[in-house]
């Protein structure tokens, strides 16, 4: 639900804010290697630029992530996983781009979460305008994994109730009789067996 959503956001942005420092860190040490001036973040368009530069990051990072998996590193940790919403097929590059796109929007926006929690899918504005969905993960393949038992169970059922129809009714008749006879002996067998005090 909301919860899982929000700590999968607070473990991505930490990551993408973490993977963004180090890359900047380094280009800074580049500059002054090559004996260039360190970057003045002071200076407002350093700084326009850094918070550019932080967006396309965590823009690019999002959209392969969801792309390639349908998972970004917070999704996979709680267990979430981005599908679409029609089939619950992988999402494309298309898909990954607009959900990516509107997300800040659908979180800064009252109105984005609002609409995610009074949904009964809890599908907010950025899954809608994408047409995806958020599911977790483990139920789809428990789901598919309950599926395919209870296939099976039927199909067992069926051949079982197919079998015992083939068979003639004397003949049945016969068999539990026998059955009976055997718990039975295997019963006394049991009882004769028992040593009392």
């Amino acid at each position: 639900g909301t919860a899982s959503r929000t700590v999968a956001f607070i473990i991505d942005n930490m990551f993408v804010g973490a993977s963004w420092l180090v890359v900047a860190l380094l280009i800074d040490e580049a500059l002054l290697l090559l004996g260039i001036e360190t970057l003045d973040y002071e200076d407002g368009r350093i700084f326009s630029g850094a918070i550019l530069f932080y967006w396309l990051w965590a823009f690019i990072y999002h959209v392969s992530a969801l792309t390639a998996t349908g998972r970004t590193i917070g999704k996979s940790i709680v267990g979430l996983k981005v599908s679409r919403s029609n089939d619950g097929q992988p999402i494309s590059s298309w898909n990954a781009s607009v959900r990516t796109f509107l997300l800040p929007l659908s979180v800064v926006s009252i109105i984005g979460v609002a609409v995610g929690l009074i949904r009964k899918d809890r599908r907010e504005l950025h899954d809608i305008a994408a047409k995806t969905c958020v599911v977790y993960s483990w139920d789809a393949r428990l789901a598919r994994y309950r599926e395919e038992t209870l296939e099976e169970e039927e199909e067992i059922h069926l051949m079982e109730e197919q079998r015992r129809a083939s068979v003639p009714p004397e003949m049945r008749l016969r068999r539990q009789r026998r059955h009976h006879r055997l718990f039975a002996s295997s019963a006394m067998r049991d009882e004769s067996s028992e040593v009392v005090p």
